[in-house]
């Protein structure tokens, strides 16, 4: 029985890392129930949606972002990055930055709720943050020497009345999620070319570990 649980667990495991497709990587996710993103205020029940587009390969990715805010415009948002990106640093991580068409300053470094200015923010993030925003439709670009994978966001405006309004992908909640719908794609893997271009789900190590552990108890069981 022990050896059949841990075999259907590596099964889904194995299901699980199926890579999403790429170049040409594309998906959405937003506040509307079941969209994978958590908001407050305006940007609740559907009121924040975010859209990615990549392309490339190698060492050599275009990113970009759309993000659609009917009411209260965007403050600033956070990507998530790989930690080396930031320390000890890579020029190479985030390059050509872009609000709109137009050039946009970066700043790459460890952002967290304890900061006033991301007040809601449910797990610190080390990645890129974009300062420019506004309402409607919102689009950032970028290149990057890093493969996608999943990640998380956090998006945040001012007060409506009394009230901080932001939005963030639920993995930053819940870390160990297993749900891709709770992850956008993001920049890590390797630098310099070593990326795969694959997409692994969350989860999936932690699946494997557990069907092995299984296995192996299950032998140990079995010699008394």
């Amino acid at each position: 029985m022990l050896r059949l649980v841990a075999t259907l667990l590596i099964a889904g495991a194995c299901a699980l890392a199926t890579p999403v497709g790429v170049p040409g990587l594309s998906g959405s996710r937003s506040t509307a129930p079941g969209g994978g993103l958590s908001g407050t205020e305006q940007w609740a029940s559907g009121g924040f949606t975010i859209a990615w587009e990549i392309t490339g390969s190698g060492s050599d990715w275009h990113y970009k972002y759309t993000m659609v805010i009917p009411e209260k415009g965007l403050s600033h948002w956070i990507l998530q990055l790989t930690p080396d990106c930031v320390d000890p640093g890579d020029a190479a991580c985030v390059t050509g930055a872009k609000f709109n068409g137009s050039s946009v300053v970066t700043e790459l470094n460890t952002f967290s709720g304890a900061d006033p200015s991301n007040t809601g923010m449910p797990a610190p993030i080390i990645g890129v943050k974009f300062d420019s925003g506004s309402t409607g439709t919102l689009v950032y670009e970028f290149d990057s020497n890093r493969a996608p994978v999943w990640g998380s966001f956090f998006a945040i405006d001012g007060k409506n009345k009394g009230s901080d309004v932001y939005a963030f992908s639920n993995g930053l909640d819940n870390l160990d999620s297993v749900d891709v719908l709770d992850f956008i794609a993001r920049p890590n893997g390797d630098g310099g070319g070593g990326g795969t271009g694959e997409i692994p789900e969350p989860g999936t190590v932690s699946l494997l570990g557990l069907g092995a552990a299984l296995i192996l108890f299950g032998r140990r069981f079995h010699r008394g």
